[in-house]
């Protein structure tokens, strides 16, 4: 199926969107949501968030489980609220088909925020491969969450008696829900659980549980003809995984299911990876940063997150609707995994809370930003208002709870300070994580009385005022981070050798096999005392630590041209082929490692270039403990990789060959992730790109040295500063021939096609206390004789220090417990 736009003629008609009647429809006293609710006119709305809606306190997102599972009074408002809201008319700007298409087509201006001159082409106002992407989705979640409170105080009015009462208490405290779809499942649940995936649920009514159709399983379209795009414009409801692209299509939520079970474990670690690796705002925040370390930015799992949901496309059958950009906002799937988003982007606020906000230039218009526009953290979020003559910015946002009016989890079970928040990251998503998916919601303002574990005691907080929890004040500029540590670090490049010297124990092992290895210089970073890494809970199988008790870690890196096939596509990465042509099927192949999703849209700028990461320790733990492979270490995974490592790309079902996308780049990477400390993240090494595992594979980089040596001036940068990132870019400028500002704005080597990006205000500083690679450069094979072209490949290794250095020369001793928890 092609993603191809149509000219719709069909004038939008003031009709409310209805359903066929059913027995199972809800029926609220005769309640008519469209006859009782005042219809918004064009400019007049104003995004306040919760904020003065129920009893004017801050409160709780519930992860979906919760509030199904034990909220039993909410769940039956929202549900009901949801159910009715989507019956609004078209001309109501905020009806859920008004707020839906805000994000895409039909290509109309909302609520009086007109179409920019220079904005040719765009779908909707949603901001993506852009600055703005974490904030654009808070002010728009916002605005729903806002709207679906206003929805739920009336719909709670409409009742009498004690299930009025109910009701209107109920309706006090009323959140969106989010959709942890990272974190492990509830006992007994799936990671999709079957009140997002069922076609019915049951809830409480005046006259006990009543069973209803399911209003977040689809959304009913009256008149599909203005979505633009085939085979969208046929299609009278949204579907998941659709069976076919016929009128009479419907979803097969059973394989939305199953992908994202199938999932779970690596977007856990892609979430991790993110909240753990990632220190630049820009990198965090979207998929076209080019920030190696943030090769999983926010937007990218994101994307993965869509296409799963929607499918993606086979044998000749369309992906849903979820599945491509400009459509995805009318499944009501989409509200559940943007304020997930939403908490992610709060977490990383609270583990970094001096990097907010950066600058780039547009890579492609939206509705009303032109294309090769400079954006940053005070241009407006349109079409957000904050006032009748004024729009939200990314600094406005930043204090998510004093502006809006919401908190997650995380923020009032403890108390709500970083350190606290950090532990919490590492029980929901480290290598042997302690809570589920619901967890912590299960202890945010009980029903059943007060929380005695957190100093607010997970209830309700006092609004407008900010509070722990929440980030930064939004008046605080926006602030980056340098790099000055005290140690030093070296640097082999080729028959170059640069040294920053700064004190630090002198190296006393030495390294080397014939791969790249970060581990390979033991210089007495860990003492026979040092506790066992651990993760988080149970301790790591001695197999899977360095040398220097820091733990192996791989990653399959993919930069692809995102819009470059007119819709969304799907990259998978195998150990080995898929044992079926039926892509539909790969996922739940034992030997799938993982996919990133590539979210598009039709006729966007093609020379986009979107970075992912598939991580691959998880997978090869699994292959250790099954006797497949002998070692976690370099010189068994690499020539193991070498062998078995392949990436398939497939749109609409079929095959693409990497050949026909301009600036696709596959790598392998190596690393270690320090052990995990009460109340703090790991630190990871910089990354080693194992060029011997991909340079003979179509699509996989050949040499490290094409757009690598700016990464160079990053980690100096990291390590010494900014002079060691200027003396990095000068290097990058002598031997790659390049400008020498380090800011590539991709991880190996710049696409000719790829847009060019301001440099990067912030960094990711290095840990405090870091030891030097070993005095030799790590070693790497020369290409064949029968080669023609000579390569030249630069290597950048940090090692990073856990405990004092020490001058002993002898190895470190290994965990000598005697059971170790199994960890995937």
């Amino acid at each position: 199926m092609h993603f191809t736009s149509l000219l719709a003629a069909a004038a939008l008609v003031n009709v409310a969107v209805s359903k066929p009647a059913s027995g199972n429809e809800l029926n609220h006293n005769n309640y008519d949501l469209a006859a009782q609710l005042d219809k918004r006119q064009a400019g007049q709305v104003i995004t306040t968030g919760a904020r003065g809606l129920g009893d004017g306190r801050v409160h709780v997102r519930l992860e979906i489980n919760e509030l199904a599972n034990n909220r039993p009074d909410m769940w039956s408002l929202y549900i009901r609220t949801m159910a009715q809201w989507k019956e609004a008319a078209k001309d109501d700007w905020t009806g859920y088909w008004g707020i839906s298409k805000i994000h895409g087509v039909p290509r109309i201006d909302w609520d009086g925020v007109q179409k920019c001159d220079d904005c040719d082409g765009a779908d909707g106002y949603c901001t993506h491969d852009s600055v703005h992407f974490p904030a654009w989705h808070r002010a728009y979640m916002a605005l729903f969450e806002q709207e679906l409170i206003k929805h739920a105080l009336e719909i709670a009015d409409s009742f009498d008696g004690a299930f009025g009462d109910r009701m209107k208490a109920a309706a006090q405290a009323l959140r969106a829900p989010f959709w942890d779809w990272a974190a492990n499942p509830d006992q007994g649940s799936t990671a999709m659980p079957p009140f997002i995936s069922g076609q019915q649920v049951t809830i409480e009514g005046p006259n006990g549980q009543e069973t209803v159709d399911n209003p977040l399983y689809s959304y009913h379209f009256t008149d599909p003809s203005d979505m633009e795009f085939s085979v969208f414009v046929d299609w009278p409801d949204t579907f998941r995984w659709p069976n076919s692209n016929n009128k009479d299509a419907h979803s097969q939520e059973q394989q939305a299911v199953d992908a994202f079970s199938n999932l779970n474990g690596n977007l856990q670690d892609q979430v991790y990876q993110l909240l753990t690796q990632c220190k630049s705002y820009l990198g965090f925040a979207t998929d076209a940063s080019g920030d190696q370390r943030c090769a999983n930015s926010l937007e990218g799992i994101h994307n993965t997150i869509h296409t799963n949901a929607g499918g993606p496309g086979s044998n000749g059958v369309s992906g849903g609707h979820m599945t491509f950009l400009p459509l995805a906002a009318f499944d009501p799937i989409f509200y559940l995994h943007h304020c997930n988003v939403d908490r992610l982007f709060t977490l990383w606020q609270t583990a970094n809370p001096s990097t907010y906000g950066a600058s780039q230039v547009a890579p492609h218009s939206t509705w009303t930003i032109a294309q090769g526009s400079t954006q940053d953290a005070d241009s407006p979020l349109m079409p957000f208002r904050k006032a009748a003559d004024q729009y939200w910015t990314t600094n406005d946002v930043r204090d998510f709870a004093a502006t809006f009016a919401y908190t997650y989890p995380e923020f009032i079970v403890g108390d709500g300070q970083r350190n606290t928040i950090v532990n919490y990251i590492n029980q929901l998503y480290g290598s042997s994580p302690s809570l589920t998916a619901s967890a912590l919601s299960a202890r945010a303002e009980p029903v059943n009385g007060s929380n005695t574990e957190g100093g607010n005691g997970g209830r309700g907080l006092e609004a407008p005022q900010g509070y722990g929890g929440s980030s930064s004040s939004s008046s605080s500029p926006a602030s980056s981070q340098t790099g000055g540590s005290g140690s030093g670090i070296g640097i082999g490049i080729g028959p170059i050798s640069i040294s920053i010297g700064l004190p630090w124990n002198k190296p006393t092992g030495g390294a080397s096999g014939p791969y790249p290895t970060v581990t390979g210089a033991w210089n007495g970073t860990k003492t026979a005392g040092y506790p066992a890494p651990t993760g988080t809970g149970a301790p790591l199988n001695p197999a899977f630590i360095a040398p220097n008790g820091s733990v192996y870690q791989y990653q399959c890196n993919i930069e692809t041209p995102r819009y470059a096939l007119n819709g969304s596509y799907t990259v998978y990465v195998f150990d080995g082929q898929p044992g079926t042509n039926d892509t539909s099927e790969w996922l739940g192949e034992k030997n799938c490692i993982g996919q990133i999703g590539v979210l598009a849209g039709g006729d966007m700028a093609h020379e986009v270039v979107s970075a992912g990461s598939v991580p691959i320790t998880r997978y090869l733990q699994k292959l250790y403990l099954s006797g497949k492979i002998s070692a976690l270490s370099e010189d068994v995974v690499v020539p193991y990789m070498k062998k078995n490592l392949n990436w398939i790309i497939v749109y609409d079902g079929e095959r693409v060959n990497p050949e026909s996308l301009n600036g696709y780049k596959a790598s392998f990477l190596s690393g270690l992730l320090s052990p995990i400390l009460d109340g703090e993240l790991p630190s990871w090494s910089n990354l080693l790109p194992q060029v011997d595992v991909t340079k003979d594979k179509v699509g996989g980089i050949t040499e490290a040295v094409e757009g690598l040596l700016g990464g160079v001036g990053d980690a100096l940068s990291d390590a010494v500063g900014d002079i060691g990132g200027n003396i990095g870019g000068i290097i990058g400028g002598i031997i790659g021939g390049g400008n020498g500002n380090s800011n590539a704005p991709h991880g190996y080597g710049s696409a000719s096609s790829a847009p060019s990006y301001p440099g990067k205000t912030e960094d990711s500083p290095v840990p405090a206390t870091t030891a030097p690679p070993s005095q030799n450069p790590p070693s790497y094979p020369s290409p064949p004789e029968e080669e023609e072209e000579v390569t030249t490949t630069v290597y950048t290794t940090q090692y990073v220090t856990y405990c004092p250095c020490t001058e002993s020369t002898a190895a470190p001793q290994q965990p000598t417990a005697t059971a170790y928890a199994k960890q995937y």
